[in-house]
């Protein structure tokens, strides 16, 4: 449920517990210390999660309008921002 608004997320989605976000950190910590990518290889995983939003784009939106109540034409820009900082960075 979204505290905002008491409306469910949608299918499959919920907040997690501080715990669990606790936890997930962590994780992402340690694959970050863990990680080996060379520029190359960070250049292709950026392009292809710009390539994914572009590719679920409705989808996206979509969810991203059920978690903040925003317009899809708000959230498009903010989208196609995403998606050019993403390539940008894969520069």
């Amino acid at each position: 449920m979204a505290v905002w608004n008491g409306r469910a997320f949608g299918p499959g989605l919920r907040v997690g517990e501080q715990a669990e976000v606790w936890s997930a950190l962590a994780g992402a910590a340690r694959a970050w210390g863990e990680s080996k990518v060379d520029s190359g290889q960070r250049a292709r995983a950026l392009r292809a999660v710009a390539d994914g939003l572009i590719g679920h784009r409705d989808e996206v939106l979509a969810l991203a309008g059920r978690e903040t109540g925003l317009a899809w034409p708000r959230l498009g820009r903010e989208l196609d921002r995403t998606i050019g900082t993403l390539r940008l960075f894969a520069e």
